[in-house]
């Protein structure tokens, strides 16, 4: 499969409601992450430092930049690390929860 075009539109739908429920000060929304997990080519799942937690941060291309989450006593916190992955190496993405989370976005 050269291009991942599924995958990209989903990270990319994703990162629109999350920015969507960021920008909106609607009493509505009491999300701002989609914390997800990415399964490799080979079934695996993607686990880097010790977490297989991510919030998308953006999408350009082919390239999506993840915000690496972990998950202490029930909830999910930033590790403040970011990483950036070819969208052709996911097969799927799995959806785990709609939080809040503090996080500082990089420059």
């Amino acid at each position: 499969m050269k291009d991942n075009h599924c995958i990209n539109n989903l990270l990319k739908y994703i990162n629109l409601l999350q920015n969507n429920s960021i920008n909106n000060n609607s009493l509505n929304n009491n999300y701002n992450t989609r914390v997800i997990e990415l399964y490799k080519k080979n079934g695996t799942l993607l686990e880097i430092n010790n977490t297989s937690y991510f919030r998308v941060m953006d999408i350009n291309n082919n390239c999506c930049k993840l915000l690496l989450l972990s998950l202490n006593n029930g909830s999910y916190c930033s590790m403040n690390e970011y990483i950036t992955i070819s969208t052709k190496c996911i097969c799927a993405i799995r959806c785990i929860d709609d939080i809040i989370l503090n996080f500082r976005k990089e420059g």
